[in-house]
């Protein structure tokens, strides 16, 4: 009879959406259950109570991640303890400074070609700030025009890298929005930098 009620109770769950499969808690518990239920590949995902429940059942060399723990396991592992993930970081700060430098010269050159005009803004009354959000400006459009085509790569560049190799690796909005903004960053500090003749021109001596 209580076999009988069971099956009755997970058919009404499955009728009712509530649930998809259904799985039966024999002698290796919930663990083994779960186990069996990840056999086909497709993975679980444990409630935060569940794995808590887990931790404190299981001995102390068995470690217990929900999906999204385990994400973030993996994540700093690869990022911070292989010689893969030290390679790119590195990769990312040298990129971050070449970038910064480079735009430096391209706007030191620019406010040079157009100091004339920029000391005719002095001496109608605009002050260092007025100029100063002048070249941030330009900063940033030099940098969102390069982004544009750069992420467009990126993204094919992360297709075919998901089609020849299986790995589940995207360019997410995420992704183009913390480059983007790394970058602007850059721009910013790259318009401070090639400020400085531009601070000390003086309208007086160019004309």
């Amino acid at each position: 009879d209580y076999e009988k009620r069971g099956q009755s109770a997970i058919r009404e769950i499955g009728n009712a959406g509530l649930a998809e499969s259904a799985h039966d808690l024999s002698d290796g518990g919930l663990a083994v259950a779960l186990s069996e239920c990840c056999s086909a590949g497709f993975g679980a995902s444990i409630e935060l109570k569940v794995a808590s429940d887990l931790r404190q059942k299981l001995p102390n060399d068995v470690q217990v991640f929900t999906r999204s723990t385990l994400t973030a396991e993996e994540n700093a592992y690869w990022t911070t303890r292989t010689s893969v993930g030290l390679i790119f970081g590195s990769g990312l700060v040298v990129s971050l400074i070449v970038g910064l430098m480079v735009l430096y010269q391209t706007l030191a050159t620019q406010i040079a070609r157009n100091l004339p005009e920029f000391a005719t803004l002095k001496a109608i009354g605009y002050g260092d700030a007025s100029l100063a959000a002048v070249v941030i400006i330009e900063a940033a459009i030099i940098v969102i025009a390069a982004f544009i085509p750069a992420a467009l790569a990126a993204m094919e560049v992360y297709a075919v890298i998901r089609s020849e190799t299986l790995l589940p690796v995207a360019f997410t909005a995420s992704n183009a929005g913390g480059v983007l903004a790394a970058v602007l960053i850059m721009s910013v500090g790259s318009a401070f930098l090639s400020m400085g003749n531009l601070r000390r021109a003086d309208p007086a001596e160019i004309f």
